[in-house]
């Protein structure tokens, strides 16, 4: 059988070939597109200016007429770039928005706690004194005052004011001496009573300490949040301060002066008087082509030199509209906005210490936001310990594992699927290099690695790793806390944020 090869897929621009290109990828890099772009935009405007001649010499003009010239107009090229800057500055403009909004109602929700909590705790502050005020009570009181329902029917007849003329008199004394209690015998139904009464009166002031001590607290926090603005400020206030450089960017390439192209038709003439030698033309009358001196010279091309592959200019690179994101909830927080482009997580930790726990949260969370993930679960494999863990991060079909994998496999799955799990990286026994190549050879693809530990603390494969990776995460074990993650490295504006594992609560530098 004759065997034939696989054609590797080439540029659109360029012609290179992509060995490593996903199916649906036409271009080697950012200025192949570009300069594409530009190619299909030069010569739609020279098929426009095709069709604008030919028009005019479809209909000649009579000599007084004079001859009309386009308006100068902005370079097709620029006036796209332009464009999107505009877009770009809008779209920036309505994230500001969304998040000061968002800003003022998490001051205004902190300045509602601040005023209604101290009201709220001097409620159950009184709540308690009143309880432990019915603690200290005789049995004998206790009972005639919370326990004893006939005492408490007779009192609340007595208040009604819808009685007899004489029941104050005579009926009341009577029945109050019949239901009033003077002692409470050592054993017996009232007896029994009475302790049942103390032990839930015992609950109830348990209880109100309880809620009196989340209010102190919350009180705490919200004073603590006025004071010194927490995460989720913190968090939109980033976002803000990166919007408005965006648009200062942008405004920048608005600012910059741009080309004008002028275009000026061929100018018809009168067709000839009748009986001379004119070769005919279209329309009614003969038609005499326009001399050279009458048709405008064509602007001299300026030959620039070809640009390298992958190279882009600044202004070209500014309108280009960036792939980022930020994952949901308190984890996606931690995280920080993710830019798409050549992403690496790199997850450590002691032995035991959750890393695998914390990489199946984080791949069903990509899934959940509609990536496709890719689980490579090399060193514990798909037994009964992982099913386990997979249950429990709630992991449906939407993420797909496999135990074993060499460095081909996960090159070919690097193309099908959006973020690709290593667990772990060190089973590869792989070069320092091998992640650098990942990330170069599929900057489309994230890679979330689990790196292990030597013995002195640093990562199993070399220091190249930390600095290929564009997050460092560091997998703890606190006693008090229970698993913590640290950010040790981050490009994506969080570095030194902790997340508690077992709270899902997120944590800035300094807030520990």
């Amino acid at each position: 059988m004759k065997t034939t090869n696989k054609v590797a897929r080439k540029c659109k621009s360029c012609g290179e070939p992509m060995e490593q290109a996903r199916e649906n990828k036409e271009f080697c890099g950012n200025s192949c597109r570009a300069k594409h772009h530009r190619m299909q935009l030069a010569e739609e405007e020279r098929e426009r200016e095709m069709i604008e001649r030919l028009s005019g010499l479809r209909n000649p003009i009579t000599p007084q007429a004079q001859p009309a010239y386009d308006a100068p107009v902005v370079d097709p090229v620029q006036a796209a770039r332009l464009e999107a800057a505009v877009q770009g500055i809008a779209k920036e403009e309505r994230i500001v928005e969304e998040h000061l909004q968002a800003i003022a109602d998490e001051n205004a929700r902190q300045d509602a706690e601040l005023a209604g909590l101290p009201e709220e705790i001097d409620k159950a502050q009184s709540r308690i004194k009143e309880l432990e005020a019915m603690q200290r009570l005789s049995p004998v009181d206790f009972y005639n005052r919370c326990l004893n329902t006939e005492l408490a029917s007779l009192l609340k007849l007595a208040r009604s004011g819808n009685v007899p003329p004489d029941f104050h008199d005579l009926i009341y004394p009577h029945r109050l001496k019949s239901v009033l209690a003077t002692v409470i015998p050592e054993f017996g139904r009232v007896r029994a009573k009475v302790e049942e009464g103390y032990a839930r009166l015992l609950q109830l002031i348990a209880e109100k300490k309880q809620e009196h001590g989340q209010l102190s607290k919350r009180l705490d926090a919200a004073i603590k949040a006025k004071e010194r603005p927490g995460f989720v400020l913190a968090m939109l206030n980033l976002k803000v301060g990166a919007a408005r450089r965006r648009i200062a960017e942008l405004q920048q390439v608005l600012l910059e002066p741009v080309s004008l192209v002028v275009s000026s038709p061929a100018l018809p003439v009168e067709s000839p008087a009748a009986g001379t030698d004119a070769a005919p033309g279209p329309g009614n009358g003969s038609w005499v082509p326009p001399s050279p001196a009458m048709q405008p010279t064509a602007a001299v091309e300026v030959r620039k030199p070809k640009a390298p592959k992958g190279e882009i200019g600044g202004a070209d690179l500014l309108t280009e509209q960036s792939e980022t994101f930020v994952l949901d909830g308190a984890l996606g927080a931690f995280i920080g906005r993710m830019d798409r482009k050549m992403a690496a997580i790199g997850l450590t930790g002691d032995s035991g210490s959750g890393k695998s726990t914390f990489s199946l949260t984080l791949a069903g969370l990509f899934a959940a936001q509609g990536f496709t993930v890719k689980y490579f679960s090399l060193e514990e494999g798909l037994g009964d310990s992982m099913k386990r863990k997979i249950r429990a991060a709630g992991i449906g079909n939407d993420v797909r594992f496999a135990e074993g994998a060499s460095l081909q496999t996960i090159r070919q799955d690097a193309k099908r699927f959006d973020v690709v799990f290593i667990d772990s990286f060190t089973i590869l026994d792989a070069g320092q290099d091998e992640l650098e190549k990942l990330r170069k050879d599929f900057p489309e693809t994230i890679f979330v690695c689990i790196h292990q530990k030597t013995t002195g603390g640093t990562i199993r494969g070399g220091t190249k790793i930390f600095y290929n990776s564009t997050a460092i995460i560091n997998i703890e074990i606190d006693y008090d806390r229970g698993r913590l993650a640290v950010m040790k490295k981050s490009r994506y504006g969080t570095e030194g944020f902790m997340y508690n594992i077992n709270d899902g609560e997120v944590f800035r530098a300094g807030d520990w």
